[in-house]
């Protein structure tokens, strides 16, 4: 059953998003026109408590699965009792960022 993006009721903002994405493993990605795929893993690189990034599993029908490395800046809501986590771009756009994390340069800048 494919779910509508829709905006959470009261949804977290700013770092309260971050921390609540900490246990959204298996939950649904939802973009702004529609279902992205299931939240596969959060990255935590630099805070134990709150990810940087989102493994996202994606898979379509004319497409191989993917498992594009979203930045946790992206979410704008989770809604725990759902399973849902709400991103902000396109089915299109969040689909085809890079399946690496980014590079970073000596001051800590992404090349």
């Amino acid at each position: 059953m494919a779910h509508k993006a829709e905006e959470p009721k009261a949804p977290p903002v700013g770092s309260d998003v971050r921390r609540a994405l900490g246990g959204c493993h298996g939950f649904l990605a939802l973009a702004d026109d529609g279902e992205l795929g299931e939240i596969e893993t959060p990255l935590f690189a630099s805070d134990a408590d709150r990810p940087d990034y989102l493994i996202v599993r994606t898979s379509g029908r004319f497409r191989r699965a993917r498992r594009p490395v979203v930045p946790a800046v992206r979410a704008v809501g989770v809604d725990r009792e759902r399973r849902l986590v709400y991103l902000r771009g396109t089915v299109a756009e969040l689909t085809d960022l890079p399946e690496s994390l980014p590079l970073v340069g000596r001051r800590g800048d992404a090349l």
